[in-house]
């Protein structure tokens, strides 16, 4: 009996809603799994070893706001044996206590002047901050003339450090993604803090690849490190948590590493502030260093370092 052309449309519409709904649920129980990883995976404490943390509270020097267009104001900071310098390293940093950004400022080896930002605990809010692919320009000259009006003379950026730790990357994505504003950078430092989304497969709905369009901007900016005659460095660390939800500062490693081809090594030697280094990859001015541990102090370690990492940038 031959089934009339009406209920053949019904069954295959029947056919796909079913289908459509399986794909969602898969979907659906994908997203849950990786979230309730996120939820399990992170411990907020570790004893395991040392995590070493920087005792200064109250740094001599100048300390102000600087007006912008940001949500939050940015805090600069000049220690105050450098306050009569005339020329500066800059150190712009994204997210995290400013405490670990003024240490790095005063302890360098030249004169640093830095900038602390701090806008939330999302890197979407950092993404859009810098959605007006002016901003960045306008934040360096508003710091110029800060610093000018403070010290009361004129001065002149050398190097211009940019940093980012955790939530901080998505700033750090936005600005290198406009091209002019690479020859302004000497070095990028991205501490524990490179994230990128998940894409379900459809052919395979259990298994997850890593969006790499969030990654390009990083792997293009490896690309340019990785060039002998490069004239900026690149410095990434990572430790060993795995959010879940989203692809973890080991994979998206990983993947900048693959699609330059540097080769990683495998080692165990101690690094800053009891922290274990367990891997690393470099080609010429581009370098990615792991870190052991999986908890929230194992994290913060990365910006409790940000000194050290800024002199191994130097070294690059």
């Amino acid at each position: 009996m031959q089934l009339s052309s009406q209920l053949k449309g019904s069954i295959a519409c029947i056919t796909f809603l079913i289908a459509t709904s399986w794909f969602l649920a898969l979907q659906c129980l994908a997203q849950s799994s990786r979230t309730a990883d996120h939820e399990n995976t992170i411990p907020t404490m570790d004893s395991a070893r040392a995590h070493y943390r920087i005792t200064d509270s109250v740094f001599a020097g100048l300390s102000f706001k600087i007006k912008s267009s940001l949500p939050q104001e940015p805090e600069a900071y000049i220690p105050s044996h450098r306050m009569k310098s005339r020329k500066f390293d800059l150190l712009i940093h994204f997210h995290g206590e400013s405490r670990a950004v003024m240490y790095a400022a005063k302890e360098f080896n030249a004169s640093m002047a830095a900038i602390s930002i701090n806008l939330g605990e999302n890197p979407a809010v950092y993404v859009e901050a810098f959605e007006d692919t002016s901003l960045f320009n306008d934040l360096l000259k508003r710091t110029v003339n800060s610093i000018e009006k403070k010290l009361k003379h004129p001065i002149q950026i050398r190097r211009i450090f940019l940093s980012g730790f955790g939530e901080g990357y998505g700033a750090l994505r936005q600005i290198i993604s406009v091209k002019s504003n690479l020859p302004k950078l000497y070095a990028v430092l991205l501490l524990d803090g490179i994230h990128a989304k998940y894409v379900l497969d459809r052919g395979t709905p259990e298994r997850d690849s890593i969006d790499s369009t969030e990654l390009q901007p990083f792997v293009d900016l490896a690309r340019q490190a990785a060039n002998p005659d490069s004239g900026i460095k690149f410095l990434i660390t990572h430790s060993e948590i795995f959010p879940g939800s989203v692809a973890s500062t080991t994979e998206c490693s990983d993947y900048i590493i693959r699609q330059i081809r540097v080769k990683r090594i495998s080692t165990f030697r101690h690094g800053p502030l009891g922290m274990q280094q367990l891997s690393r990859a470099r080609l010429n001015h581009f370098e990615v260093l792991g870190f052991a541990g999986n908890s929230l102090p194992d994290h913060l370690d990365h910006l409790e370092a940000l000194y050290h990492f800024l002199r191994a940038t130097v070294r690059l």
